[in-house]
């Protein structure tokens, strides 16, 4: 996935004012982020400040203001997708500890949070009853996206406006907007699994 990013960024993606930044931390410091939701404020918080001071740098560079103060980076914060489950998160899919939802997943979007967001009324399971107000659930983590694969050929099309001009037309795979993610509790089995281990991190 890094080295799929990497050319995406590199020789795919042009210069442009939308860009996707990953914040890689060291193991310990990820296992915890996981426990610590304050720890984990505080690093988003010093990642976004860097990046922020980062881009004003560039900006008084390539636009040749006098300081950078004027140059207006944006939120700089990651965008909440939403999607609905296709498989019932209490349930296994497949006999795996793995559910499926169905939202955009596309290549790079690997390691995202998956969050139940349930608003208005939800059922209360330990309870027995149905409740108002809204729940907040890590589901998982997600790891992968289906797509269709086809072996095609390049094919000359007609252009509607132009009757005397045909030009290739590529025919490639495409998503299917299903992706897989792995369940909360094996992402907590890892952590404990981490954090227990003798040898340290670096």
């Amino acid at each position: 996935m890094a080295d799929t990013a990497l050319h995406l960024v590199g020789q795919v993606i042009p210069e442009v004012a939308v860009r996707q930044w990953v914040c890689s931390l060291p193991w310990r410091l990820r296992v915890l982020c996981g426990y610590d939701k304050r720890l984990c404020a505080d690093v988003l918080e010093a990642f976004v400040v860097e990046l922020s001071r980062s881009y004003k740098r560039r900006a008084k560079k390539s636009l040749g203001l006098p300081t950078t103060a004027r140059a207006l980076t944006g939120h700089n914060l990651p965008l909440v997708r939403s999607g609905i489950t296709a498989t019932h998160p209490a349930v296994d899919y497949r006999g795996r500890r793995q559910g499926v939802v169905d939202m955009a997943c596309f290549p790079g979007s690997s390691g995202s949070p998956v969050f139940l967001y349930d608003l208005v009324v939800y059922f209360d399971k330990p309870r027995g009853i149905m409740k108002t107000g809204s729940r907040q659930a890590l589901l998982g983590v997600l790891f992968a996206a289906p797509h269709h694969t086809r072996e095609g050929t390049i094919v000359i099309r007609d252009i509607p406006t132009v009757a005397t001009k045909r030009v290739p037309v590529p025919i490639t795979s495409s998503m299917i907007h299903l992706g897989y993610y792995v369940k909360a509790s094996e992402v907590v089995r890892l952590a404990e699994h981490v954090r227990n281990r003798s040898v340290s991190f670096t």
